[in-house]
C-alpha cells in the first residue's frame, strides 16, 4: 500500500515532470562477444513503446566498454521529423557495457505558440513556462557475463547523475537495487521511479516510486522479470529568471531482469 501511495503522490506532485523524455531500449541485453545489437531511441509517455526520439535533441551517444574505453555512436535522423534510425552496435568484449545518450542541454520555453528552444526573454509567444534542461539516458548490456558497478566516469561533465550501487547487468527478480543521486557532486534527495514492460498501458504511470530516505540511498525492489526502467528527474529555480524559471535535470537507466 505504501508503494502504491508513493506512486500516486509522485504523480500528483511531479505532474508531467516525467512526460516526453528519451529512453534507450536494446534488442538483446545479454549478447555474446562479437555480436551486433540494435539500439532504439524511444520518446514519449508510454514505456517502452511510444514515439521515436528526434536526432535534433541529442548532443551525443556512445558506448562505454567494460575496460572504460568509450566508442562514439553515430546518430542518423530519418524522415520528416528526423527520428533516430535504429542503431547497430558491435560488442566484442566480455563484461557490462553502457549505451549512453546525452541530451542537448539548453533552454526550452513553452509558449502559447508551442515549444521553442530559446530562453524566455527571446521567445516569440506568450511564455507559459521556461527551463534549462539536460539529461543522460543509459541502457545496460551484459556481454557474456557482468563485470562490475557503473563507473562515475560514465557521467563526464554531467551536473546530475544517478548511481546504482550494484552491477546493473546481473539482476534477478526479487533483488533490491540501492541508488544514490548526485547534483554538482553532492548527494541529492529526490524521488526515484521505476517500472517494467507490461505493468500498465496508462501513460506516466510507474510500478514503483520512493523518496530518498534520510541516508540518501533509495531502494527499488525488482518484483517482476523483464525490461525495466529506473529514473529520477527534478528541478530547481534557475538563477537568472529573465531567461528561465527552472533548471531541469534527469537520468534514466533501462536494464533487463532475469
Amino acid at each position: 500500500m505504501k508503494k502504491l501511495l508513493a506512486v500516486f503522490c509522485g504523480l500528483l506532485f511531479c505532474g508531467s515532470a516525467f512526460a516526453h523524455d528519451y529512453w534507450l531500449t536494446v534488442d538483446n541485453y545479454f549478447p555474446q562477444p562479437n555480436s551486433e545489437i540494435t539500439v532504439t531511441v524511444g520518446y514519449g509517455h508510454h514505456f517502452p513503446t511510444d514515439g521515436k526520439g528526434s536526432a535534433t535533441g541529442i548532443a551525443k551517444m556512445f558506448v562505454m566498454e567494460p575496460d572504460g574505453v568509450v566508442r562514439p555512436i553515430t546518430v542518423v535522423g530519418e524522415g520528416e521529423r528526423k527520428t533516430v534510425a535504429p542503431i547497430k552496435v558491435k560488442v566484442t568484449k566480455t563484461g557490462t557495457h553502457y549505451i549512453v545518450l546525452v541530451k542537448n542541454a539548453g533552454f526550452v520555453t513553452h509558449t502559447t505558440k508551442g515549444y521553442e528552444r530559446k530562453p524566455k526573454n527571446e521567445a516569440e509567444g506568450n511564455v507559459l513556462e521556461s527551463s534549462w534542461s539536460e539529461g543522460y539516458m543509459i541502457a545496460v548490456v551484459t556481454v557474456g557475463k557482468a563485470s562490475g558497478n557503473m563507473p562515475e566516469s560514465l557521467f563526464s561533465n554531467a551536473r546530475f547523475r544517478m548511481q546504482p550501487l550494484v552491477d546493473m547487468g546481473n539482476l534477478h527478480t526479487g533483488d533490491t537495487v540501492p541508488v544514490q543521486l548526485f547534483l554538482d557532486g553532492k548527494p541529492f534527495r529526490s524521488f526515484l521511479y521505476a517500472t517494467y514492460d507490461g505493468f500498465t498501458e496508462e501513460k506516466d504511470t510507474y510500478a514503483y516510486a520512493t523518496r530518498m530516505p534520510s541516508d540518501l540511498t533509495g531502494k527499488v525492489k525488482l518484483i517482476h522479470p523483464g525490461l525495466w526502467i529506473l529514473l529520477a528527474k527534478d528541478d530547481q529555480p534557475y538563477p537568472d529568471t529573465t531567461k528561465a524559471d527552472k533548471f531541469s535535470f534527469g537520468c534514466n537507466i533501462t536494464f533487463m531482469v532475469r
